[in-house]
C-alpha cells in the first residue's frame, strides 16, 4: 500500500483507540491522583501497586524494584521478540501540600474540560497516558498488528528528592 494509505489507516485505528481508551485513562488518573504519594516523606507503594495491576493486566512482565523499604520502583516489560527497545519513564510521587488549601488535592475535579487534582500534571498525568498508551498497544496488537522489540514502562520513586528512582533504574536495568 502506498504510505499515505498506512497512515490514513493507522490514524483511524489509532483514534478508534483513543476514544476506546479515553474514559479509562480518564478514571485512571482519577484513581492515583486519589493516593497521596507526597514526598518527603515518600509515599509511593500504592501507586506502585496500582501501575503494576494495570500493566499484569494488559499482559506486561511486572517488576517491584525496592529501592528503599516500602518505596519501590514498578517496571513494566511487553516483550514482542528481537528489535530495539523503548523506555517509558514517569514519577510517581508528587510534592508535598503545603499552607491553606481552598480544595482537597486528593480529590479530582474536573471543571471546564480540565482535570485538577496532585500530579494531575506532574507527573500522574504522564504516567497514565503512558500506561494508556501501553493499553493502546495491547488493542493494536489484538487487532493483528505485529511489533517487535520491547516496551518498557518505568514507574519511579524519589523524583521529587533527587531522582533516587530513576538513577536505581539506570544502574540496575531492566
Amino acid at each position: 500500500l502506498p504510505l499515505k494509505e498506512v497512515v490514513d489507516a493507522m490514524q483511524g485505528v489509532i483514534g478508534a483507540i483513543a476514544k476506546t481508551r479515553y474514559a479509562m485513562m480518564m478514571a485512571a488518573l482519577k484513581a492515583v491522583i486519589r493516593l497521596n504519594s507526597e514526598n518527603p516523606p515518600g509515599r509511593e507503594e500504592e501507586v506502585a501497586q496500582y501501575v503494576g495491576d494495570r500493566l499484569k493486566a494488559l499482559g506486561a512482565q511486572v517488576e517491584f524494584q525496592p529501592v528503599e523499604p516500602g518505596r519501590p520502583n514498578v517496571i513494566g516489560t511487553f516483550d514482542f521478540g528481537p528489535g530495539p527497545t523503548l523506555m517509558l519513564n514517569a514519577h510517581m510521587d508528587t510534592v508535598p501540600v503545603a499552607g491553606k488549601l481552598v480544595r482537597d488535592l486528593f480529590d479530582p475535579v474536573e471543571e471546564n474540560g480540565l482535570l485538577y487534582g496532585r500530579g494531575a500534571c506532574d507527573d500522574k498525568g504522564p504516567l497514565i497516558a503512558m500506561l494508556t498508551a501501553c493499553g493502546a498497544v495491547t488493542d493494536l496488537i489484538q487487532q493483528g498488528y505485529r511489533f517487535s522489540g520491547k516496551l518498557i514502562l518505568t514507574g519511579v520513586m524519589g523524583e521529587e528528592s533527587g531522582g533516587d528512582g530513576t538513577k536505581y533504574v539506570a544502574q540496575h536495568g531492566p
